[in-house]
């Protein structure tokens, strides 16, 4: 049997890479109207391994601040 959720249990962390896909989700869409979901998967697989570091910095310290909310 499994164990009841406990609606008041935080969300876990989100990593930088879904940071990125809420910044980046509405773009592919507009590009690629009518795209299904495993597809525009990959296109934002990419487009994360083609971002510079410098770029994918500012995603990776809003995963870090997300980290401390949850470890709160």
């Amino acid at each position: 049997m499994r164990k009841l959720k406990d609606p008041e249990q935080p969300k876990r962390a989100r990593g930088s890479f879904v940071f990125f896909t809420f910044d980046e989700r509405p773009n592919v869409m507009s590009e690629f109207p009518g795209i299904k979901f495993v597809e525009m998967g990959s296109i934002l697989g990419e487009r994360w391994r083609s971002l510079s570091n410098e770029d994918k910095q500012k995603y990776e310290d809003l995963a870090q601040e997300d980290k401390q909310r949850f470890n709160k």
